[in-house]
């Protein structure tokens, strides 16, 4: 679990330039991915995207990887999550699909590995975690 907890900590995130400007909207998305990850512990993606103001058109994504970790986010979600990451308040871990089959999620696209790079995009199904990576 270390090489993949250290190949999801380099993961770039697209989406500072908008959410990073408007601290207040992230604020409270920061305190609900906080509050899911102390009552959950290991919390999905679609969590965080059912939280007033998680819902977007943006992914997560493994900049160069050809990866995706979530669709659906807005950019202020994104943003909160990259802010808690450099906070060392959360990181994120891979996990198994069946985490996500369980919520009605099954994207159309392959199986992604940790650490692994595609020519072709991907699914990589992770969960949010407290701590730093």
């Amino acid at each position: 679990m270390e090489q993949s907890s250290n190949y999801v900590r380099d993961v770039v995130f697209r989406a500072f330039a908008e959410a990073l400007s408007t601290p207040c909207r992230i604020e409270p998305l920061k305190d609900g991915i906080l509050r899911l990850v102390e009552q959950d512990g290991t919390p999905t993606f679609a969590a965080v995207a059912r939280l007033p103001g998680g819902s977007g058109k943006s992914a997560l994504v493994v900049t160069g990887a050809n990866v995706t970790l979530f669709f659906g986010l807005s950019w202020d979600a994104i943003s909160a999550i990259t802010e808690l990451q450099i906070d060392g308040l959360v990181r994120i871990e891979p996990t198994a699909p069946l985490v996500y089959a369980l919520e009605g999620i099954w994207p159309s696209l392959p199986l992604a590995e940790p650490g692994r790079t595609y020519a072709s995009e991907h699914w990589l199904p992770t969960v949010l975690v407290a701590g730093p990576a």
